[in-house]
């Protein structure tokens, strides 16, 4: 019966591992179409709030605009979106985690977003669960707990290898795009 479950759950998540990766190349295209909503979904990792002296009543509404090393828009009088540059070929190094980013300037503050793109979290977190219930049925299938802990650390590693440094890398990159928004804009 425990073996079922596993192998179910195993399936299972591998199906939406699948999906989840379909679900990240929409996601990336529509991020690079700078369509709205989209800056919307996704966890946020990145949110503060700072003074922001800027006027928002001469701003032209979904004209893209580009800077060094991003692009954005306004989609409205007092909100922004923006995002890193993208390329499908470029000797940058890519991330799967590349941050989707948003400003919304009001009463001379811009409150600041950045978010994970949705499909590569889902992607990332089904590889987490296919990866512990490998593991476990491992240990319960074959009674061999040092492969199961091998096979859990190497997944678990694995994930956290490609998260913590592609975070931080784009952290710094969504900082440097607003940055030169507030350049532009000059905040």
């Amino acid at each position: 019966m425990t073996k079922s479950i596993i192998g179910n759950l195993f399936i299972a998540s591998v199906l939406v591992g699948a999906l989840a990766w379909y679900l990240a190349i929409i996601e990336f295209v529509i991020t690079a179409l700078m369509q709205n909503f989209i800056f919307c979904i996704g966890r946020k990792v990145v949110d503060f709030e700072e003074w922001a002296p800027f006027v928002t009543d001469n701003v032209i509404i979904n004209r893209i605009f580009e800077t060094d090393s991003g692009k954005f828009t306004f989609v409205d009088s007092q909100r922004c979106i923006f995002r890193d540059k993208m390329s499908w070929f470029s000797l940058k190094w890519h991330t799967p985690f590349p941050l989707k980013g948003s400003v919304t300037f009001k009463n001379g503050m811009a409150y600041v977003e950045g978010r994970l793109p949705l499909g590569t979290t889902i992607f990332f977190s089904s590889w987490l669960v296919i990866v512990t219930v490998g593991g476990i049925g491992l240990a319960i299938q074959e009674s061999n707990f040092i492969l199961s802990m091998i096979v859990l650390l190497i997944g678990w590693g694995f994930a956290a290898a490609m998260y913590f440094p592609s975070v931080a890398l784009e952290k710094k990159r969504l900082f440097n795009v607003y940055d030169e928004i507030k350049r532009e804009l000059k905040c």
